[in-house]
């Protein structure tokens, strides 16, 4: 009889009603915070990868650049590093300056 009460009663009907629109409404929100967040994080991977790309490519104007370097470069995602190794690759007259410009990175 409870039941057939529930499924019948307008009034449970209503509160069924706003319940999934509201579990409908915080689903939506959740993906999209989730698209936000996904895209933020590729912008930053984005400027990051051409910082290092640029750092890459001044170097590249110095002479032939160790592969070992290309692949250190390429994974650093700090931007205060990538900006510091931009700015001793933009310094440098030579790999070997750069290097002591540079520091461990």
């Amino acid at each position: 009889d409870s039941i057939r009460h529930i499924r019948t009663s307008r009034e449970m009907g209503e509160h069924y009603m706003w319940l999934e629109l509201a579990l409908r409404d915080e689903r939506i929100a959740g993906r999209a915070e989730g698209k936000a967040e996904g895209r933020e994080e590729g912008k930053a991977e984005g400027k990051a990868e051409g910082k290092a790309e640029a750092v890459l490519e001044l170097l590249s104007d110095l002479g032939e650049v160790p592969e070992s370097w290309k692949g250190r470069i390429l994974a650093v995602q700090d931007g205060a590093v990538l900006r510091k190794l931009l700015k001793a690759a933009a310094r440098a007259e030579s790999l070997e300056s750069f290097e002591k410009l540079s520091g461990p990175f």
